[in-house]
């Protein structure tokens, strides 16, 4: 599930008419997506 919102983010994030918030608010999911990742795999 991670991986396909992580996919989704970065197809989002390649828009060119995307607002620098967008910007900032899918990145900001995909970092904590990541970092719940991380803490679940140690």
């Amino acid at each position: 599930m991670e991986k396909l919102i992580l996919e989704y983010i970065m197809y989002r994030l390649n828009e060119k008419e995307l607002a620098e918030d967008e910007k900032y608010k899918l990145c900001y999911i995909a970092d904590l997506i990541l970092d719940m990742h991380v803490i679940e795999n140690q």
